[in-house]
C-alpha cells in the first residue's frame, strides 16, 4: 500500500491518498482518498476502473501507474459536475 499523501483541491480542502489496490485477476484498479470539509465533514473519494497492461512492472511501477490513471480519470470526471 502507498503512504498517504496529499494534495490540495478546492480551496483549503487537502485530499489525502488512504490506499490504492490492484486486482490482478479482475484486471482492476481501486483508489480511495479523503479530505475534511469546512463543515468537519468527511469526504470520500473512491474509484474503480480497469488497468490492463502486458508490460512486466513491479508492484511500485502498477502503483505509479494506478495513481497517474486515477489523476487523469478523476479530473476528467469532474468537469461533468462544472455548471
Amino acid at each position: 500500500m502507498p503512504k498517504a499523501g496529499s494534495s490540495q483541491l478546492a480551496g483549503s480542502m487537502k485530499f489525502r491518498w488512504v490506499h490504492s489496490q490492484y486486482d490482478r485477476a479482475a484486471q482492476r484498479a481501486y483508489v480511495e482518498a479523503r479530505a475534511t470539509d469546512e463543515d468537519g465533514g468527511e469526504i470520500v473519494i473512491a474509484g474503480m476502473f480497469a488497468y490492463r497492461t502486458t508490460a512486466k512492472l513491479t508492484d511500485k511501477q502498477i502503483e505509479q501507474e494506478i495513481k497517474r490513471k486515477a489523476h487523469h480519470a478523476l479530473k476528467a470526471a469532474a468537469e461533468v459536475f462544472k455548471e
